[in-house]
C-alpha cells in the first residue's frame, strides 16, 4: 500500500519548500488521478511558454515516476472526509475552492 500524495505537497517540493526525495525514500508514494489532473491544470494555466514548459516537464516527470491511482466515488467520499478532518487540524494549505 502506498501513501497518497496531494498536489499541494508536490507543488511545495517544486518550490523548494520541502524535500520530496526524503519523503519518497521513507515510504512508497503514489498520486491519484485527481492530483494528476490538478497538476496538469497548472500546466495549462501557465501564461508564458517557458513557464508552461518547466511545469510540464515537472508534472510529466512525476507521472512517469509515481504510480497513479484511479479515483472512484467511494475513494472520493473518503478523500472528502479526510480533507475536512485535515482542515480542522490546520494541516492543509490554505486554499479557496470556488
Amino acid at each position: 500500500m502506498a501513501t497518497l500524495i496531494d498536489s499541494s505537497v508536490l507543488i511545495a517540493a517544486k518550490r523548494g519548500q520541502l524535500n520530496f526525495d526524503d519523503l519518497a525514500a521513507e515510504e512508497d508514494v503514489a498520486i491519484s488521478t485527481m492530483t494528476a489532473s490538478e497538476l496538469l491544470h497548472g500546466v495549462h494555466r501557465a501564461k508564458m511558454p517557458a513557464q508552461r514548459h518547466r511545469r510540464q516537464a515537472f508534472v510529466e516527470g512525476l507521472i512517469a515516476q509515481l504510480p497513479v491511482i484511479a479515483f472512484d466515488l467511494i475513494v472520493a467520499r473518503v478523500h472528502a472526509s479526510l480533507l475536512v478532518d485535515l482542515a480542522k487540524r490546520r494541516l492543509l494549505w490554505a486554499r479557496v475552492i470556488r
